[in-house]
């Protein structure tokens, strides 16, 4: 038996239904939606960094002239990645998200309509108020990993952090023509990587 050959019936409102739909998808139809890449430099400036075996980012020097994006774009219906940050966790100056735009000659720290990113705040907010429509007020650290999914079938981007539900974006990933995972990181000494911690189906949504 399959998922589609389940029929549901449920009471309740909308939301109530969305939610288990949702609950789910996440539980039968999705086994391991996570997507493997390794990133690439978006060269427009002196490189200032350390990028080991595509997977580990070492800022030294301060700028927005270090944009990264996956070597390929993310092409499921369900894409799925995680981001450790492994050095200067106590900044803020980290954007984690997704992109069509593969140059990114213009980025100086403010998110353009080419991409869907959540920022790390040094005040304690998980925020970025272009992009974002709900946020839990967590101050990020080294160790901490944020988790990005992208859904097409729900025109949706979610970012979690420790595995925990952080934010949704504003705009959805319809109109972006090409998706690849994107981070942009600022500080000297700030440090990140790809890991693969929290298992989707581990998720824990609002």
């Amino acid at each position: 038996m399959s998922f589609s050959d389940v029929s549901i019936i449920t009471t309740g409102d909308e939301s109530s239904t969305n939610d288990l739909y949702q609950l789910l998808v996440t539980q039968f139809r999705v086994k391991d939606p996570r997507f493997r890449f390794k990133f690439k430099f978006c060269e427009r400036s002196q490189p200032r960094f350390t990028l080991t075996d595509g997977i580990k980012i070492v800022k030294t020097a301060s700028s927005w002239d270090h944009v990264f994006i996956s070597d390929v774009p993310l092409t499921n219906t369900i894409n799925y990645f995680e981001i450790e940050i492994i050095g200067g966790g106590t900044y803020d100056g980290l954007y984690v998200g997704v992109t069509e735009d593969t140059e990114h000659k213009s980025f100086t720290g403010s998110v353009q309509d080419s991409t869907r990113a959540i920022y790390n705040n040094a005040s304690g907010n998980i925020n970025s108020s272009s992009t974002i429509e709900a946020v839990k007020s967590v101050a990020t650290k080294t160790g901490d990993v944020f988790g990005v999914v992208t859904d097409k079938s729900s025109n949706s981007i979610r970012y979690y952090l420790n595995g925990e539900y952080a934010g949704t974006s504003k705009r959805g990933i319809s109109d972006l023509k090409i998706m690849y995972a994107f981070v942009a990181v600022f500080y000297d000494g700030q440090a990140i990587q790809l890991v693969e911690r929290y298992p989707y189906r581990s998720l824990k949504n609002e």
